[in-house]
């Protein structure tokens, strides 16, 4: 009897997986549109009995709120009730019993489904939402062990996860008070990442202002301002903004407080700033570090003509008001040249990178000079690779006796900048040229691809071509280099980094990493054009065929 009802729950799931009914709300389901998929599978003959039909009419339901009918559609208050559910069907029926009860604030009963969820891993279970559902549970009842560990999973281990962004706010909230600077990390990452819900996006705004106002209040006003602009709900940014700007500026400070919401005006601590700032004398003494630290905010906020305003009339005399000067474009630094403050080393060594990065060598490069020959000098707040590589530019011009040692000394650091890795793109381009051994030209483009940040146009070409000849090794470790180097590309953008991305699933595929590669897939196919679109459609027919056996065992490279 239990054999047949093991085959017989199998066979019932297969035929539903089959039913064009039944495919058709999955598929609507999956684009965000769960009022379609409940239409389609409003009298459906398999809703009656556990199934897809109602495993998915209950996810619609939770989909769009109604979280007290998906519990009554889904039927599953406890463990034992889950054996009357197809076997396939279990792992996700517990994971959506789960979060209806999550949803509900059952988190007593919540966790044990959404835990059991986890172990089971069954199809239609996503582990990353689970673990990120179960840190949510934890931190609401108090486990904060169970919670960070959860937590800190998802935002570690899975990069391109669409709940990561939750599960970084969450571990920035469990680790704020002990490890502050750490929480900043975590959701300066939060925030620089697409695809954010808003409310997700709001949240690690708030917990960044938090924690950033005590001391770097123009940080938090960066914060503030640039996501008021981004969210269409605001939540307590503007409180911050103005608590930021007090900090920064009396009198907009002031302004900005007055100007608050009056149940905002009314919180006991916003009252009192008000106060005190009333009482202040109208002329002051000002702070010139909170000044150059508001001109610093301006900079980040895309107002750079106020930020030259406050900075101008300090530049003379104050070393870090003339680095932070040098960075404002148009600002014409050659009439810098001879102030007072260019005799501090951090100084002199910010206008000489501004005047190389703008091409003006001749003046650029008897500032820079001593600071590279016959060694390298140790400035404050600047990398010896970013001293060297504009030193090597600016002699390119006028002093080409000196790029031959100067681009020896740079290749010998052993730092990771994006200096670095423009000095080993051009290394690798001059081996090239020299039709040097393959290998060494393959590492040069290896080191510079691991260097550039994924944000520049050269790293993805260095991934091509560092990438390319180990695939065609037959050395053991050679695709899981080539996969290591790909997954450094970053987001489809461009046409070399669509080129990355699809090389990384040839590079699952040859791996036996299908369901990898199938995610790279779908991840291209949203962009493709017609003809990649073809291209695209045979390899994921190839991989989803009957347990995807026959993988490509060379890179398709007619098709990449």
């Amino acid at each position: 009897m239990l054999l047949w009802s093991v085959l017989g729950g199998a066979l019932l799931g297969a035929a539903e997986a089959r039913d064009p009914v039944i495919m058709a709300a999955d598929k609507a389901l999956a684009a965000g549109q769960p009022v379609a998929a409940l239409h389609l599978l409003d009298g459906h003959s398999s809703a009656g009995g556990p199934g897809l039909a109602r495993l998915l009419q209950a996810r619609a339901l939770l989909t769009l709120g109604r979280q007290q009918e998906a519990a009554g559609r889904l039927g599953v208050d406890t463990i034992d009730q889950m054996n009357a559910w197809p076997e396939a069907l279990r792992a996700a029926v517990s994971a959506l019993a789960g979060e209806i009860a999550l949803a509900g604030g059952n988190l007593e009963q919540a966790r044990p489904f959404l835990e059991r969820a986890l172990r089971l891993r069954g199809e239609r279970v996503a582990l990353d939402r689970i673990m990120v559902l179960l840190a949510e549970c934890g931190e609401r009842q108090g486990d904060a062990a169970l919670a960070l560990r959860f937590a800190h999973a998802v935002w570690r281990d899975w990069p391109r996860s669409p709940y990561r962004a939750r599960a970084g706010v969450i571990e920035a909230r469990l680790i704020a008070n002990q490890q502050p600077d750490q929480a900043r990390s975590v959701l300066a990452g939060v925030r620089v990442m697409d695809q954010v819900d808003e409310d997700t996006r709001l949240s690690a705004a708030e917990l960044l202002c938090h924690l950033l106002l005590p001391m770097r209040p123009g940080q938090c006003l960066v914060v503030a301002e640039q996501d008021m602009l981004r969210l269409s709900v605001h939540g307590r940014l503007p409180l911050y903004r103005a608590f930021a700007l007090a900090a920064l500026d009396v009198r907009e400070g002031l302004a900005a407080l007055m100007a608050l919401p009056e149940s905002m005006r009314a919180e006991p601590a916003v009252a009192a700033t008000i106060t005190r700032l009333s009482a202040l004398p109208a002329a002051q003494t000002e702070d010139v570090a909170l000044r150059i630290e508001r001109a610093r905010a301006e900079i980040e906020l895309g107002r750079a003509a106020a930020a030259r305003a406050m900075l101008e009339p300090l530049a003379a005399t104050r070393p870090s008001a003339l680095i932070l000067l040098a960075t404002i474009d148009g600002v014409p630094l050659e009439t810098w040249l001879e102030v007072p403050a260019m005799s501090e080393p951090g100084a002199r060594a910010a206008v000489a990178l501004a005047l190389a990065r703008r091409g003006d060598h001749a003046r650029a490069w008897p500032l820079l000079r001593p600071m590279v020959t016959p060694t390298v000098q140790v400035v404050e707040g600047v990398n010896a690779a970013s001293l060297l590589y504009w030193a090597m530019t600016s002699a390119q011009h006028v002093a080409t006796d000196q790029v031959a040692p100067l681009t020896a000394a740079l290749l010998a650091l052993d730092s990771h900048t994006v200096e670095n890795g423009l000095a080993w793109a051009l290394e690798a381009q001059r081996l090239e040229r020299a039709t040097a051994a393959p290998e060494a030209v393959r590492r040069a483009w290896e080191r510079a691809a691991e260097d550039l940040p994924k944000e520049h146009p050269w790293q993805p070409i260095a991934i091509l071509r560092a990438a390319r000849p180990l695939l065609e090794e037959p050395a053991a470790g050679s695709l899981e280099r080539a996969m290591r180097l790909l997954e450094r590309a970053g987001a489809v953008a461009s046409d070399d980094q669509r080129r990355c991305r699809f090389l990384l699933a040839q590079t699952y595929e040859r791996l036996g990493r299908i369901a990898q590669a199938l995610q790279v897939v779908d991840e291209l196919h949203a962009q493709a054009d017609p003809e990649q679109a073809q291209k695209l459609a045979r390899m994921r027919a190839r991989l989803a065929s009957t347990g995807a056996s026959e993988v490509q065992q060379r890179p398709l490279d007619a098709e990449n």
